[in-house]
């Protein structure tokens, strides 16, 4: 237990606290080896995707059949917009996230959402609970302990342009504690207060229909986390959001059976495209003949 509480430790404190990572990586060029050039994002809520429909394609949810109305909490907005009026709700979902890791965590989520005519609405929020970690010194020696934690409140609204095509967007506000407020290297820190949105496009069709068959067809498009830096100490430069474009395209087969009901196959695929500046990676030069000394970004 101790082992990956201390894992733990490092884990979090080198994500959160490292305000020199966008200065790159130094290499010597004599030197051996290929350089690490991981790119970082704070928030790791933001990422997390519990919705089971999306979780069982791949976590494909830019796109959906239209029964699948909560995917727009998480991916697309605009998969809200509905072809009828409905209402639904999910009072609580919990999830355990990575639970034989080092950093496993629980999710508590929940949401409402409804359409009516060509408008859809929904709120919803996530709350993410991380295992006790201690703070301590070089010696080992345990100063301080605390519990780190995410949590966000999202707000959306979907209109339905037309038949077909239906636009949202979503205002989420985060509050992310992974520091406790202890003063850590000598660094005061605190939690961070994040505004971000998100905008999604959805085209959705229907290719051929017969008494029998339906073959409809789902194009969507977003754009989640747009907003400011996650910052855990006044003067650093902070880590970016998880702000991800993605898009997908979606095939619905559906076979009429008795009573009005539907058996159904989807094909859908989906594209995600991480919106994040690469972090520069710098090299080292000095000649044994001469004391200059010059950096060259290799990236």
């Amino acid at each position: 237990m101790k082992n990956r509480i201390k894992v733990f430790v490092v884990i979090v404190l080198s994500l959160v606290l490292n305000d020199t990572y966008s200065q790159g990586n130094i290499v010597n060029i004599g030197g051996s080896g290929s350089p690490i050039n991981t790119i970082r994002t704070g928030a790791p809520i933001l990422s997390i995707n519990t919705n089971p429909q999306a979780m069982g394609m791949g976590y494909i949810g830019v796109v959906a059949s239209e029964l699948n109305t909560q995917n727009g909490f998480d991916q697309n907005p605009a998969l809200l917009s509905c072809e009828e009026d409905v209402f639904g709700a999910q009072l609580l979902n919990y999830s355990p996230h990575a639970r034989n890791s080092a950093v496993a965590s629980r999710l508590f989520e929940s949401g409402i959402y409804a359409s009516i005519g060509k408008h859809s609405f929904s709120v919803s929020s996530r709350y993410m609970l991380l295992p006790e970690s201690f703070i301590t010194d070089i010696f080992g020696n345990v100063s301080s302990s605390f519990t780190p934690s995410e949590f966000f409140v999202s707000g959306s609204y979907a209109y339905k342009f037309s038949k077909n095509f239906s636009i949202g967007a979503s205002l989420k506000y985060l509050h992310s504690d992974f520091t406790g407020g202890n003063i850590i290297q000598g660094n005061a820190t605190m939690p961070a207060n994040v505004i971000a949105g998100d905008i999604g496009l959805s085209y959705r069709k229907t290719l051929k229909e017969t008494e029998n068959f339906k073959l409809k067809w789902n194009l969507g498009l977003s754009v989640l986390n747009i907003g400011s830096k996650v910052r855990y100490i006044e003067s650093a430069e902070g880590d970016f959001l998880p702000q991800t474009l993605k898009l997908g395209s979606l095939f619905t087969l559906l076979w009429k059976k008795e009573n009005n009901n539907y058996f159904a196959i989807d094909f859908a695929y989906q594209a995600d495209k991480l919106l994040v500046p690469t972090p520069p990676i710098y090299a080292f030069c000095a000649t044994p003949q001469s004391s200059d000394q010059r950096f060259y970004d290799l990236s």
